[in-house]
């Protein structure tokens, strides 16, 4: 009788305990429960040696990556085996030989139960071997069917030997190449052992496989530098497929992808995304999940400790395929996928931000005040202004001038008698000086002050092109938060068409969310190319306006309200924004600043003065006269006289002083009296309309600010809770309870939530350089000092 049929008995022949029987029999089935289970745990705790083929030591990998294996090892046999783990280090260099030196080493020890092979290399190598004594794993394998691993009905069939891989179709890989690239002649370049130990016949269906698709392949061991290789390679191959290179250095890889792409070759990777991210042009298989192969590997040696054959394990593992794609590559090459083929890859350094200057808010204002096309010209009519003052003050100043004069006579009764010379030649040098014009002072006043109202103009066309510079910077950024949103979309949208693609498959669903997803997919492609054009056109916009050519790339940098350049990194200013009464008081300073900075007031002061100068100009021609000074010298240099003639001076001179005064002039003085009166009223008018508008401005602008700083915040938990909404709304959908409505409703609320989240701190700023416009002053141009004094006043008139 077993334990429980006694406590059942004994619930039976106790009446007096019947009441409690439920409550008793719990408690005593627990107590057996937890003592059964302390008793099997104290029993069955057995000794369990693996030995771990580890790389060789100072190498990458020599340690680290396979600490994870051993975790997962340690906890699939937590309370059951007490695991120890003993490593043995390879020597460097990495090769067949040498595994199996150390495998045999393993091996002859009696202690060891089984062999964990987790050095790369020596995974790639280790399915070659001859035999395998002991239970050995390969779970680092990339691909063993390309490099003839054995294999029968998708285990190894090899006493012993269990490995990991993904599976591989060349024929696939070969197409997906080809959707990347057109090509027809390909070289496959295999790592010399590999090469060795590849089947004829995996070669030669190889190339068949590659004939069907139209291409013509060869195998070229990297048995060499990589200079040797690029030597043997034909002249008409333009691309190069690479494979896992499990004897050949690290620098000699990366030498090789780099030779190739500077001859301009389509680079292919069999093994993926590891060598793309090395250089190479594509790959279809992505990075090793480590931690799900650590996983699938504990429970091989599970299986085998159970008793099941290595030899029978499955050997392939799922890892959707998925191409991958090195931009920086391409734009090396200079080849560009289409579209379609872009849109659907994992894109690997695909943003602008790789190449070209670093730009920032500070950066791209000061640019632009030095190179800007529009500013330049402004700049160029300040000069002329300046000219036009020099030569007003010239008509201040003396004139001098001189001549020289030859005279031939006619022959008459004077040139006879003497009077006149027959011929002559004199020297002359004569002097003006006006001693008082009113128009010629009054214009050198006049453009001393159109002067002034020409470097107004100038500094407001400063700062509007800094407006336009930094507000379009902040738009790429914009630009850039959507194209990521986009492709996020298109990311997810993905996703939910594989979760519709395995409910169909599963029979839970009918194909009308799938096609509906199909549709999803191309309403998000087309989204995510008018992004990208959207992205471009912005980048050349910014280019234009900092005269670099407009397809010039840069590097951006995300900006932040934590910028010291800004005003606003200070924080305390940043409370008085939530403050309404801080922030009028805020709002009263700056108005106050509009008017004192304003270009536009000053300029419309300079041409009020101006108008009035000349007014008054008008007004002294009724009753103050012109006066000018006159003067000449000359000398006769030669002369020819008629005897007994009466000879000229030599040197004559004369000084004159000249009035004039205008006695009537049809009554034109008068209107342009009364013209200049009305100008100065239009300008005055004008001046008052600008400064309400600059007020206005501000408050408006101030106002726009601080909606969008709290906007910030509230963007943040808007995302958070659409995160949140999309995980139970996809959850829900994947469970069946939800139709594909719901789904797509939560996933536009949390594209638009990630969109805002993102361009929240980008719009705050936009807003906060229209107000600094708006002010008449950008922080970017004030110094530290300036700044200080600044924020001093904003917290002085906040304080309560």
């Amino acid at each position: 009788m077993c334990i429980f049929d006694r406590i059942n008995l004994m619930f039976k022949e106790n009446e007096r305990l019947a009441s409690c029987h439920q409550t008793f029999r719990f408690v005593c089935l627990l107590l057996v429960f937890l003592s059964f289970a302390a008793n099997s745990t104290a029993q069955s705790v057995e000794p369990l040696n693996i030995a771990v083929v580890e790389s060789p030591a100072g190498t990458q990998g020599s340690g680290s990556e396979s600490e994870v294996f051993k975790e997962e090892l340690v906890a699939i046999f937590e309370g059951r085996y007490k695991v120890d783990f003993k490593v043995y280090r390879l020597d460097n260099p990495v090769n067949i030989a040498s595994l199996q030196t150390t495998l045999n080493e393993i091996y002859a020890q009696p202690e060891h139960d089984l062999v964990v092979v987790l050095d790369l290399p020596a995974n790639q190598l280790g399915g070659l071997l001859p035999s395998y004594p002991k239970p050995t794993f390969l779970p680092l394998v990339i691909s063993a069917q390309a490099q003839g691993f054995p294999l029968s009905d998708r285990s190894s069939g090899t006493d012993n030997l269990s490995y990991l891989t993904r599976e591989f179709d060349f024929l696939q890989e070969l197409q997906s190449f080809q959707s990347v690239a057109i090509f027809d002649r390909a070289a496959f370049i295999v790592d010399p052992v590999v090469r060795q130990s590849l089947d004829n016949k995996l070669i030669d269906q190889a190339i068949r496989d590659a004939e069907t698709l139209g291409l013509t392949l060869t195998f070229i061991e990297l048995d060499g530098s990589s200079a040797e290789l690029l030597d043997k390679l034909p002249e008409d191959i333009d691309t190069a497929i690479i494979g896992a290179f499990p004897s050949v250095s690290e620098e000699a890889i990366n030498e090789l992808i780099l030779d190739l792409n500077q001859r301009g070759l389509f680079t292919f990777s069999v093994v993926g995304e590891s060598f793309v991210e090395r250089g190479v042009l594509a790959g279809n298989q992505p990075k090793t999940n480590e931690q799900q192969l650590a996983r699938l590997n504990a429970l091989n040696v599970r299986d085998v400790l159970l008793g099941k054959p290595a030899s029978e394990l499955e050997v392939f593992y799922e890892a959707p395929s998925r191409l991958i794609l090195n931009m920086e590559t391409s734009r090396q090459i200079r080849y560009s996928p289409t579209f379609d083929v872009l849109s659907d890859a994992k894109l690997l350094n695909e943003d602008y931000a790789q190449e070209g200057p670093l730009f920032s808010l500070q950066s791209v204002a000061l640019i632009a005040i030095e190179n800007n096309l529009i500013l330049a010209s402004e700049a160029l009519e300040t000069e002329q202004a300046v000219e036009d003052v020099r030569i007003s003050l010239g008509d201040l100043l003396p004139t001098v001038s001189s001549s020289l004069s030859y005279t031939d006579r006619k022959r008459t009764a004077s040139t006879d008698a003497g009077t006149l010379a027959e011929d002559s030649t004199d020297a002359a040098i004569q002097l003006s000086q006006p001693l008082f014009v009113e128009e010629t002072w009054a214009n050198y006043s006049i453009q001393k002050l159109n002067l002034l109202a020409q470097q107004e103009a100038l500094r407001e066309t400063s700062l509007d092109i800094v407006q336009s510079a930094v507000t379009t910077y902040l738009n790429v950024l914009l630009a850039e938060s959507s194209f990521e949103q986009e492709r996020f979309n298109l990311e997810i949208t993905r996703q939910n068409l594989d979760l519709a693609q395995s409910r169909v498959d599963a029979g839970s669903t009918d194909a009308s969310d799938l096609f509906r997803w199909q549709s999803e997919i191309a309403l998000a492609k087309q989204a995510l190319l008018d992004a990208r054009s959207s992205l471009t056109q912005s980048r050349q916009s910014l280019n234009q306006l900092l005269n670099r050519p407009v397809d010039a790339p840069f590097r951006t940098t995300k900006e932040s309200l934590e910028n010291p350049s800004l005003l606003i990194s200070d924080g305390a200013i940043r409370d008085l924004i939530v403050n309404r009464y801080a922030l009028n008081s805020m709002i009263d300073f700056f108005a106050e600043l509009a008017r004192s900075n304003s270009p536009e007031l000053r300029q419309l002061d300079a041409e009020i003065k101006a108008a009035e100068r000349q007014l008054k100009s008008l007004r002294r021609d009724f009753y103050v006269p012109d006066l000018s000074l006159t003067a000449e010298a000359t000398y006769n240099l030669d002369e020819n006289r008629a005897p007994g003639g009466i000879p000229a001076e030599d040197n004559d001179w004369f000084v004159g002083v000249e009035l004039s005064f205008p006695v009537f002039e049809g009554g034109s003085r008068l209107a342009e009296n009364r013209q200049a009166r009305l100008i100065i009223r239009q300008l005055e008018t004008l001046r008052n309309e600008q400064k309400t508008v600059i007020e206005l401005n501000v408050r408006n602008e101030a106002e726009s600010a601080n909606a969008s700083y709290a906007s910030i915040e509230l963007a943040q938990d808007a995302l958070e809770a659409s995160e949140n909404n999309f995980d139970l709304v996809t959850n829900s959908y994947e469970q069946g309870t939800v139709g594909i409505t719901t789904v797509l409703d939560a996933r536009d609320a949390l594209i638009s939530a990630r969109e805002n989240n993102a361009n929240a701190v980008y719009a705050f700023l936009v807003d906060l350089m229209n107000l600094q416009r708006a002010v008449g002053a950008f922080d970017f141009f004030l110094t530290e000092d300036e700044l200080e004094e600044i924020g001093s006043e904003i917290r002085r008139r906040a304080a309560p």
